[in-house]
């Protein structure tokens, strides 16, 4: 619970489109906590329902497919098809989000 003026801050993994299904029903996507990166607008919609305004998204780093291959979710990065590649290529990202409680 925050006071009014109150403000939320978190560093979390994000993904900035929508998933790929190949991601979201695949296990090991599952294992190597791929597919548990929120959208980036469900991040905001869900802080939006909880009555936050001010919301930001701050990328500090992002994730090529080499980056998470090489993390361990390599798996993950072969269930994609060729198309869905670039798809997903630099849309994981480590962010800030912020929010403040009115």
């Amino acid at each position: 619970m925050l006071a009014p003026g109150g403000r939320f801050t978190v560093s979390d993994i994000v993904f900035q489109g929508s998933q790929p299904q190949a991601l979201r029903t695949n296990v090991a996507s599952w294992d190597g906590c791929i597919v548990r990166a929120l959208e980036e607008e469900t991040y905001r919609d869900l802080l939006r329902d909880a009555g936050f305004t001010d919301i930001e998204v701050e990328v500090t780093r992002r994730y090529s497919l080499a980056d998470i291959a090489g993390n361990g979710a390599g798996a993950s990065i072969d269930a994609l098809s060729p198309k869905e590649r670039p798809e997903v290529d630099g849309r994981f990202v480590s962010a800030f989000i912020r929010a403040r409680k009115p």
